[in-house]
């Protein structure tokens, strides 16, 4: 999630573990010879997801900008057929706008 590069003074062991995921993500894929070949590592970081716990714990949100599960399983299913789209240990940012008529995934800077 985008709370492992922002400071998180609301929830220190949420923005931590966010924290500890990305540089999991960045180190694996740093070495991409020791995963063996045509392996590859990436993280996904969206701002919200659009699962059920979030609609129960939030419904007054505005969910447009929510990222649908589907999105991210379309994207992981094109780069697993073409992973020369995707960079080894990259953390990519999910920002939805509109639903999802409008995602980006950019990888975030280090």
């Amino acid at each position: 999630a985008v709370g492992g590069s922002t400071p998180t003074p609301w929830g220190l062991s949420y923005g931590s573990a966010k924290a500890a995921v990305h540089h999991i993500v960045r180190s694996l894929g740093s070495d991409p010879d020791g995963l063996g070949l045509n392996r590859k590592v990436v993280g996904f970081a969206p701002v919200t997801l659009d699962t059920p716990g979030n609609r129960e714990g939030m419904p007054d949100a505005d969910r447009s900008t929510w990222t649908p599960l589907p999105v991210l399983a379309e994207k992981l299913v094109e780069w697993a057929e073409d992973p020369a789209l995707v960079e080894s240990g990259e953390i990519y940012k999910v920002v939805t706008a509109d639903g999802q008529r409008s995602t980006m995934m950019d990888p975030m800077p280090h």
